[in-house]
């Protein structure tokens, strides 16, 4: 009997194609505001008329602080007066909208002819902006107390409140970007830097970690930014396909706000 030896025929197969090392993605939506800047106030609040300005700084976390200063002149004694503090707050925001909550009280001992007066104020401003409305729109309630024994017929507490439109810092108007750079590929372990940048130029860093699966039918990837220094608090989480690292999702947590992003191709 014949034995036919039959020869073994190895077909070289493609390799798959190796992940980009640098790719960047541009956001108009979801909008991601930063608060922080100068803000203004003038006209009449309670016994004062005059102007404010308050000064934010927004953390990574959402948390705000801040100061104050006030230059009135109070209307039931015709004094002027000049006023300074801290503030406290907070930002959130969800879909693109963001909401700013802060707190302020000052304590204003003042003289008026020789005669001592006290004026205590404990205020509440909230607001919000939004791609739609992208200028900070405010309410305010306060709680004024005058005392004075020289003034008594003035002497009471009032609530008052009130809304002004605050614009933003320059250049912020919610469009961000997200460059991942650096990224190398380790038996598909993906790991490399990023950076968010928002549109008024303040930049957070990010490490990254991840996984590529050239195998699967769209050769997708896994990828967590982990926020690094000032970004320290704050995630990202995208999915991806091709070697270009298309952008598929994204979901995290910046600035006090949530993120949410799918492709729709």
């Amino acid at each position: 009997m014949k034995r036919w030896l039959l020869p073994l025929l190895f077909v070289a197969l493609p390799a798959a194609a190796q992940p980009t090392n640098t790719v960047t993605y541009n956001f108009t939506n979801p909008p991601l505001w930063d608060l922080s800047g100068p803000y203004q106030r003038s006209g009449e609040v309670s016994f004062f008329t005059g102007s404010s300005t308050t000064v934010l700084t927004q953390s990574v976390t959402g948390a705000v602080s801040g100061t104050f200063a006030d230059n009135d002149t109070n209307t039931l004694v015709g004094q002027g007066v000049s006023e300074s503090g801290t503030v406290t707050g907070n930002v959130a925001g969800t879909n693109g909208t963001a909401q700013i909550t802060v707190q302020w009280s000052w304590l204003d001992d003042g003289e008026y002819e020789g005669k001592a007066y006290t004026v205590s104020d404990h205020m509440s401003v909230s607001g919000s902006v939004s791609a739609a409305s992208p200028e900070l729109a405010l309410t305010f309630k306060a709680h004024v107390c005058f005392q004075s024994a020289a003034f008594r017929e003035f002497n009471g507490c009032t609530n008052v409140h009130g809304s002004w439109n605050a614009s933003l810092a320059t250049n912020m108007t919610g469009h961000w970007s997200l460059q991942l750079t650096n990224l190398t590929d380790a038996d598909n372990i993906l790991s490399g830097s990023a950076v968010l940048t928002l549109s008024n130029g303040r930049a957070l860093e990010y490490s990254v970690t991840g996984r590529y699966h050239p195998s699967s039918a769209t050769q997708s990837a896994t990828l967590t930014l982990t926020g690094t220094g000032d970004a320290t608090g704050t995630h990202l989480n995208l999915t991806t396909t091709g070697p270009q690292l298309e952008l598929k999702t994204l979901a995290g947590h910046v600035l006090g706000q949530k993120l949410r992003f799918t492709s729709s191709e």
